[in-house]
């Protein structure tokens, strides 16, 4: 891990760039985005959200090639920009192309099935039934 870290003065020099509340917004935003990204297309509850997710990173993606290529960090700026072409590619693909199904509402079908087998409950008045 050591061998990773930037030197001291490099890192002294980022810091004074970023204000400090930008950089805990930035890094709130990418734990969102990862979320995002994931969760909704593994449960499929919501799915419209990958899209949404792929969109802010995006525009996180252009704010951070711009400022690289300011700061005349070219392989960054290269970096943060074919990012940004995989970020559009997800949020068209999953938008347009092929957006994720979502999950099927069990909670009826569940209710009917149990209404139907065994009495338990009643699918108009959702109640309990006793088993006397």
């Amino acid at each position: 891990m050591f061998f990773l870290s930037p030197p001291a003065q490099i890192v002294d020099y980022v810091d004074s760039l970023i204000p400090p509340a930008f950089r805990i917004f930035i890094g709130v935003a990418e734990l969102l985005t990862v979320v995002g990204l994931i969760v909704p297309g593994v449960t499929r509850n919501m799915p419209w959200l990958v899209s949404a997710a792929a969109a802010g990173l995006m525009t996180e993606m252009i704010g951070a090639s711009i400022l690289h290529a300011l700061r005349g960090e070219l392989t960054a700026a290269i970096t943060t920009f074919i990012l940004f072409v995989v970020a559009t590619f997800i949020a068209y693909m999953r938008w347009k192309v092929m957006p994720i199904a979502p999950r099927a509402r069990t909670s009826v079908r569940f209710l009917r099935v149990l209404s139907g087998s065994s009495g338990l409950i009643h699918a108009t008045s959702w109640k309990l039934h006793s088993f006397d």
